[in-house]
């Protein structure tokens, strides 16, 4: 900019100026641009309009210089990643006498060319402005160059046990990954699993203690990645041993932890028998009035818990009665004796024709009368008890057939059987058609005739039967008849 200091000044005074560089203008106070450095000389010329058209000429040289010059990154317009650096270089420069750096991201550096600088921070827009600043000596005639610098970030984030951070009890461990702008993802859970899944939700670690999980992360695209390394802290869980107790109905219970630690905080709950609810002690001293199993949450000072349990077994009278029954003989009977075998003896008179003699409940298939005695005893001698098992055998033997069947496939009389009791053996079962040809026969008493021969269905008629049988008695019996098939 220039400034008329022209003195005796009018109204009306006209201005001329040439400013040397091919530029001129007519106002007062004018401004031009000298592009190049150099010597340019200004001519100002004022002239009174009226009434003499007096003027006046002004010439001076000025002296033009300042910096040129440019610069380079090694970019290319590319993205670079954050923590990644960029080349700074100088390029085409003149009369350049200071120069300050400053890279967008509140960091500069002064005359130092070819610089390196590494981006450590993501601009809120994605990108920012380096600029290159040149100056005189005396800080004066400023030019400024500038680029803009693309950053990019991908961050590896995660979260631990749903948000929490903290230290978990033993058990399944919960991790959520919070990444950002990455597609790609690798995982080292610190016991030698890995994966390359984006979200494993669930880590399964064999045994308590510190692991360190890394998660590595990257944008496939740009090839910008990350890593963060976060600790899994698993405490184990108390592990109390609970020993149970065996006793006599009326006796104490003693169900304790046989490893107690003084870290340790102990809630028992015992059913059906209530006697040890509440109590917090690392033993019990109770009188249940029958078997009852004993529950104990063990708390540790890192609030890890562990629920175990013991069995308190109390021997009461089983209450056995005496029995009376009459069967046919060839059926069986099933003793009515309840009991462990593993905590009661049985003393049978006699053992003879036991289905077994240490096994609950034993058959027997009397073939007359007789009477069973048992006494029981616990392993603990608690209590002895007896009973007699009276029964009545009936010898009596009855041949039985339905006097028709209807094998149509509906599920309901398709088949015919030899029925009765007292039959200890089928010695034959025969059915003929009205020729005289047999269409069944059999020795098996569980076999019967589903009205087929040879594969076929036979027809709508009277079928004569013959049944031989063997009594429990060694008799042999003997019937004949009639069944009517209807399909």
């Amino acid at each position: 900019m220039f400034t008329d200091t022209s003195i005796n000044q009018n109204v009306g005074l006209r201005y001329n100026w040439d400013f040397g560089n091919g530029r001129t203008s007519t106002f007062r106070n004018p401004g031009t641009v000298f592009i190049n450095n150099g010597t340019y000389t200004v001519t100002q010329i004022v002239k009174m309009v009226s009434p003499f058209g007096c003027a006046d000429t002004n010439v001076r040289d000025f002296f033009v210089r300042g910096p040129r010059g440019n610069f380079f990154t090694d970019l290319n317009g590319d993205t670079i990643c954050r923590l990644e650096s960029v080349k700074f270089s100088l390029k085409d420069t003149s009369d350049l006498d200071d120069f300050r750096w400053d890279f967008g991201d509140g960091n500069a550096l002064s005359n130092v060319d070819k610089v390196s600088h590494q981006y450590t921070f993501v601009p809120p827009s994605g990108q920012t402005v380096a600029k290159l600043i040149m100056t005189n000596s005396d800080g004066s005639c400023p030019l400024t160059r500038d680029t803009i610098i693309p950053v990019f970030e991908v961050i590896a984030e995660f979260q631990r046990n749903d948000g929490i951070d903290t230290a978990i009890c033993f058990a399944p461990y919960p991790i959520t990954n919070f990444s950002l702008n990455a597609d790609e993802w690798y995982w080292d859970f610190g016991n030698g699993q890995t994966t390359f899944d984006e979200n494993p939700l669930i880590i399964n670690y064999a045994q308590a203690g510190s692991y360190p999980i890394t998660l590595g992360v990257r944008n496939i695209s740009l090839g910008c990645t990350d890593t963060i390394v976060k600790t899994a802290v698993i405490h184990p869980l108390p592990e109390a041993i609970v020993v149970g107790d065996t006793l006599c109905e009326g006796q104490i219970a003693n169900v304790f932890v046989s490893n107690p630690d003084v870290n340790w905080m102990y809630t028992w709950a015992s059913s059906p028998d209530p006697a040890a609810n509440g109590l917090t002690s690392a033993s019990t001293a109770t009188v249940p009035l029958r078997t009852s199993s004993y529950t104990l949450t063990v708390t540790d000072n890192n609030n890890c818990t562990q629920i175990t349990s013991a069995e308190a077994v109390v021997f009461n009278p089983l209450g056995i009665t005496n029995f009376d029954t009459t069967i046919i003989v060839g059926d069986k009977v099933t003793l009515p004796v309840i009991g462990d075998p593993n905590l009661y003896t049985f003393k049978w008179d006699p053992e003879e024709g036991l289905s077994c003699t240490d096994c609950l409940p034993p058959w027997v298939q009397p073939l007359e009368d007789i009477t069973y005695s048992i006494e029981i005893t616990d392993i603990l001698g608690c209590f002895t008890e007896s009973a007699s098992y009276n029964i009545i055998v009936r010898p009596e033997t009855f041949i039985s057939l339905p006097t028709t069947f209807t094998p149509n496939g509906d599920g309901i009389n398709d088949v015919v059987y030899l029925q009765g009791w007292g039959i200890k053996e089928v010695i034959e079962f025969k059915i003929f058609n009205r020729w005289g040809e047999i269409v069944f026969e059999t020795t098996d008493l569980a076999e019967g005739w589903d009205g087929h021969h040879k594969g076929v269905l036979q027809n709508n008629d009277a079928y004569v039967y013959k049944v031989r049988v063997l009594t429990w008695r060694e008799e042999e019996k003997a019937q004949e008849g009639y069944i009517n098939l209807m399909r």
